[in-house]
């Protein structure tokens, strides 16, 4: 990471506005499009996605006020700059060839240039439309030195607090209660109830959703989100794990407790 993005981090949030330009395209497709550079842009410590609505907050569109720059970057960044964003991502689709062409640049307002790029048609190894721009996505914020993180959300009991700790100690929530968090292992549980304290699997660019119920006979941990058949791996002795099928990567967890085990569900 560049020391200017350590300093841009520090000073957050950096805000990242979608530019999409699509060609033979269906407004479903722009919808899948901003679903995935969300989650691409979610993921990552410090970074904010400029909202749609802030985009034709001036009355025209920002993708109409950026497309009548040309190839003035100056212009580009000027537009830019009036929605609030730091970088861009303009997306680039033509529905109209086969394979679609699918063009991704990430653009510095700052520096009035563009950082990275990953433009060609859409590849037989990539899939879908639009998994495949979170994809290319999620690869140039990583090049440039926006790490990819993962999210932890952990429930209590009312009067309790959760308490989650990593290799440097305990950790803070964000503003929303959640915890973003480096990928690896966190002792999780609730502030001053040792016995309540696990050990929870955070993964790079999902959401973990956590549980925490005082033990007492029948109790244990678990998670408000369904388990999917077939889809449970045993990840220890007393650790289960399903992972949720749906757009928003998360994760499930039950955690035995003594004599109160997993029946295989998270209701």
């Amino acid at each position: 990471m560049t020391p200017l993005l350590v300093a841009m981090l520090a000073a957050a949030p950096v805000r990242v506005a979608l530019v999409p330009t699509i060609l033979g395209s269906s407004e479903d497709v722009l919808s899948s499009v901003w679903s995935e550079i969300y989650a691409a842009v979610r993921f990552r410590r410090g970074l904010e996605l400029v909202s749609e609505a802030e985009t034709f907050s001036r009355g025209i569109g920002l993708q109409d006020a950026v497309s009548a720059c040309g190839s003035d970057e100056a212009c580009f960044a000027r537009q830019l700059e009036a929605v609030g964003a730091d970088f861009a991502l303009l997306v680039t689709l033509d529905l109209r060839t086969k394979p679609a062409f699918v063009g991704v640049e990430l653009f510095d307002v700052r520096a009035q240039t563009m950082r990275a790029s990953r433009v060609a048609d859409l590849g037989p190894e990539e899939g879908a439309l639009a998994p495949s721009v979170g994809a290319r996505a999620r690869d140039l914020l990583s090049g440039v030195g926006f790490r990819e993180v993962g999210r932890l959300v952990v429930s209590v009991p009312t009067a309790e607090h959760p308490d989650v700790r990593g290799p440097r100690g305990s950790v803070d929530p964000d503003p929303d209660g959640a915890f973003t968090l480096d990928p690896g292992e966190y002792v999780v549980g609730a502030v001053g109830r040792d016995e309540t304290r696990r050990v929870v699997r955070v993964v790079a660019g999902t959401e973990t959703a956590v549980q925490v119920v005082l033990p007492d006979p029948g109790s244990f941990w678990t998670s408000p989100w369904p388990w999917v058949v077939g889809g449970v791996v045993v990840v220890s002795v007393a650790v289960s794990v399903g992972v949720a099928a749906s757009g928003q990567p998360r994760r499930c967890f039950c955690i035995e407790l003594p004599a109160a085990p997993c029946d295989g569900t998270c209701d």
